[in-house]
């Protein structure tokens, strides 16, 4: 047998460079009509993007035929309405199919997920204690209570593609999903993890995990994140003494 080399010290391959993904090879104004074609409903025409985006149609198109051509976008035909030929629409082709490291994960996520479905007496609660591995293996980074966990909380979903946003009453809409395919064919399983992982960044910082929950699917467009809210001040003008209380439980979430 051949000697295996070392790489950085270590027995094995080396990590994929990161050129493989075709959305490193966009410009920050391609990257944007890519953000726009994401977010619309299902698919849109040059005239869509370029009024939501503020640009002219030509600009517009030639982006979107470039993303058509790195296999980031699909174009499809319009349903005829009157004479003419009917409009070209555009779709963004989701992450886990258009670019070959997350296509790859996702599908070792819905394996995963379809053996612990199967195979599992509790798979919602062996998702959720995986998610807490995840959140574990993370670490705790800065001060304690719901504020910085919520931070912290945000920050991290951010930096995995889920696309939060935060809605007047406290929770928090995940507009995108890095597993999609997989959640919609698992999600006792896929989103228990993500449920997991953001309970145990609570539990880091010391802050309520037990009052995170998610409900998948809420929404159109998004899954829920129902995180508690930040610490409040005690009002110094008060001398009500509100006495020991025990906080409300909530229910659990419902992935099934």
């Amino acid at each position: 047998m051949p000697d295996i080399p070392e790489v950085a010290g270590e027995l094995g391959p080396r990590p994929t460079p990161l050129h493989h993904d075709p959305t490193t090879q966009l410009s920050s104004p391609r990257a944007m009509v890519l953000d726009a074609l994401g977010a619309a409903p299902g698919s849109a025409t040059v005239h869509q993007l370029a009024a939501t985006l503020g640009q002219h149609t030509n600009t517009v198109r030639e982006h979107l035929d470039a993303l058509v051509e790195l296999g980031l976008a699909s174009r499809l035909r319009g349903t005829p309405v009157g004479r003419g030929r009917p409009a070209i629409r555009y779709a963004a082709i989701p992450p886990e199919r258009s670019r070959p490291q997350l296509r790859e994960y996702a599908t070792l996520a819905s394996v995963l997920a379809e053996q612990l479905a199967a195979s599992s007496h509790d798979p919602a609660g062996e998702a959720i204690a995986a998610g807490h591995c995840w959140g574990e293996a993370l670490g705790t980074s800065g001060p304690d209570g719901s504020a910085a966990a919520r931070a912290r909380t945000l920050s991290i979903l951010n930096n995995l593609g889920f696309d939060p946003v935060q809605r007047p009453d406290g929770s928090v809409d995940l507009r995108s999903c890095p597993l999609l395919a997989a959640a919609r064919a698992n999600p006792t399983v896929v989103c228990g993890v993500h449920l997991g992982l953001v309970q145990s960044l609570y539990r880091g910082h010391e802050a309520p995990a037990q009052e995170v929950g998610l409900d998948p699917f809420a929404r159109v467009g998004a899954c829920v994140l129902r995180l508690p809210p930040p610490e409040r001040s005690p009002d110094p003008t008060s001398d009500k003494d509100e006495g020991p209380g025990t906080p409300a439980e909530l229910p659990p979430a419902d992935f099934g």
